[in-house]
């Protein structure tokens, strides 16, 4: 994510990303090393598929599975996904889950920070739920409070700000048709600060 900063403010520059810079370098020396990783981390997982053991829980674990299934049902790898494009899905979860988990922490510690009673209230409520044993993940949906406070910063800074779709046949919002191929923009956060909404 770092070096991506770095070359962010020169992608419109053409051809720069071919470049030789330290960075680019660098860039394609770390891509080249994560694909290597998630290959070897999904060729374990399919051998064990294929003898028969059990799949691990996880996102990796689901999505190998899924796509194991779907070759055996059909006979061919065509009908499966490529190992490239579950490496692709690995590295677009990894970045994108951590990303916007991150986000969602630090917004939730600086809204506590400026709302003490809510802290007061989450606290209260976690030592409730939990008392003093180790939190079990049945158990977190009982915490009623502290689900308020993550859907209220969801509200206040939504992971996604702005969401684009393309109509792909003729469509009728409200009074509006809206013809095939046109690019709807929905600004998600101006949504959740109108209070009409």
């Amino acid at each position: 994510m770092s070096l991506l900063n770095q070359v962010f403010y020169f992608f419109h520059i053409p051809g720069w990303r071919f470049l030789p810079t330290q960075t680019n370098r660098k860039l394609k020396s770390n891509n080249r090393e994560i694909i290597e990783l998630i290959k070897g981390i999904i060729k374990k997982r399919d051998e064990a598929l294929k003898v028969g053991e059990t799949s691990y829980d996880d996102l990796l674990g689901l999505l190998v599975e899924s796509n194991h299934r779907e070759i055996q049902k059909h006979g061919n790898k065509e009908s499966g996904m490529s190992i490239e494009k579950v490496i692709e899905e690995c590295k677009l979860f990894y970045l994108v889950g951590q990303e916007t988990t991150t986000n969602l922490i630090g917004w939730t510690m600086v809204l506590l920070c400026m709302h003490q009673n809510w802290q007061d209230r989450a606290r209260e409520e976690v030592f409730q739920v939990f008392e003093n044993k180790e939190p079990q993940f049945d158990e977190l949906n009982r915490l009623k409070e502290l689900n308020k406070i993550l859907h209220e910063t969801l509200r206040l800074y939504p992971l996604v700000a702005l969401t684009n779709k393309v109509t792909m046949k003729e469509y009728k919002l409200g009074g509006v048709k809206i013809p095939p191929g046109v690019l709807i923009a929905l600004p998600i956060i101006l949504v959740h600060h109108d209070e009409e909404y």
